[in-house]
C-alpha cells in the first residue's frame, strides 16, 4: 500500500511538472509573452526589458548543440525602426562592436559573454533582435 502511495505521487508530481520536464529537454521554442511558462523559462531579463517596437512580436529560443551555444530572439513584424532598441541596449551598458559576423549590429557587455546583434529587413518589414550565450555560461 505504501509503495503504490509512492508510485502514485510520483506519477502526479511527473504529470503536474510535465510541461518545465519538457522545456529542459527542449532544443527549440517560439513562443509569444502570453505563453507564461515558456517566455518565464526561456526568456532572458534583457529581452523581457527589451522596448515593444511593435504589437506583433514573438520569442524565439534555439539550442545548437554542435557549437554549444543558445539564440534567444525577439522578432518584431510591422515595423524597421531599430531606434529605440539601440538606445535601450546603449542604456543598458552594452557598446557597438568594430565587426558582426553576420549583417547586423553588434553590442557586448563587460558585465556578461552574451553577444547582442538586431537587424532589420524591409523587404520583410521586421526587426529582430538575437541574444547568444555559450553553453559554459549556463541557460539563462
Amino acid at each position: 500500500m505504501v509503495l503504490l502511495t509512492i508510485v502514485g505521487l510520483i506519477g502526479i508530481i511527473l504529470i503536474w511538472n510535465w510541461k518545465q520536464l519538457e522545456m529542459g529537454f527542449a532544443t527549440s521554442a517560439d513562443y509569444h509573452e502570453q505563453d507564461a511558462k515558456e517566455y518565464n523559462y526561456y526568456t532572458p531579463d534583457l529581452l523581457k526589458r527589451m522596448p515593444r517596437i511593435s504589437n506583433n512580436y514573438k520569442f524565439e529560443y534555439h539550442y545548437v548543440d554542435a557549437q554549444e551555444f543558445y539564440v534567444y530572439s525577439l522578432a518584431f513584424g510591422d515595423t524597421t525602426d531599430t531606434r529605440k532598441i539601440r538606445e535601450f541596449l546603449l542604456a543598458e551598458g552594452y557598446s557597438p562592436q568594430p565587426s558582426c559576423p553576420t549583417e547586423a549590429e553588434c553590442l557586448a557587455s563587460p558585465r556578461n559573454k552574451d553577444e547582442v546583434s538586431f537587424y532589420s529587413s524591409s523587404h520583410l518589414n521586421m526587426v529582430k533582435i538575437n541574444i547568444v550565450r555559450s553553453a559554459k555560461h549556463g541557460r539563462i
